[in-house]
């Protein structure tokens, strides 16, 4: 499926959406509407969006069809019944989406619900399951978005329990 690196063109790319990131932050913090770990926080986050696009839609071949599956449950039971194949993509696909959850509550200081963190990780999620319908370079698969979003929803959790017992410990 992944058949081949990026090109200059996607590395420039690449390069440019974090350069302008990079500035963004920079001038948040020196208007003082950022703080230092906010702004890191943003960086990471438009480098694993630009990673989870990579993986999912840009080294990938056209398969020449649109496709659609929605086979609910049907991974995630062959998952739990250690089928090794569904495994890897199903915790794959969490531990994709993870650092979604994990830094959507450090960029908005902690001021945000595990709602908000969920309809990020859908909101991705549904982007990568069209562009990869759209462009034929992958399954759209709808136990896809579900694992995803539960990647996001674990990612959010982590991260705002951790700031509980932060906050409990200062």
């Amino acid at each position: 499926m992944h058949n081949r690196p990026w090109s200059d063109f996607e590395k420039s790319v690449f390069m440019i959406i974090l350069c302008l990131t990079v500035v963004f932050c920079i001038y948040g913090i020196i208007k003082k509407k950022l703080k230092l770990y906010q702004a890191i926080a943003i960086i990471c986050y438009v480098v694993c969006i630009c990673f989870l696009y990579a993986t999912t839609l840009f080294t990938r071949a056209p398969f020449g069809s649109h496709e659609f599956r929605c086979r609910l449950g049907l991974d995630l039971r062959l998952f739990l019944a250690g089928v090794q194949s569904e495994w890897d993509q199903v915790i794959l696909n969490i531990i994709l989406f993870m650092p979604f959850g994990l830094l959507w509550p450090v960029i908005r200081r902690n001021k945000c619900s595990i709602c908000e963190v969920i309809f990020i990780g859908l909101v991705l999620s549904l982007s990568v399951e069209i562009a990869q319908y759209i462009t034929m370079r992958g399954v759209m698969d709808v136990e896809d978005v579900i694992t995803n979003v539960m990647g996001a929803f674990l990612g959010g959790v982590i991260a705002k329990t951790s700031t509980q017992i932060y906050s409990k410990s200062v």
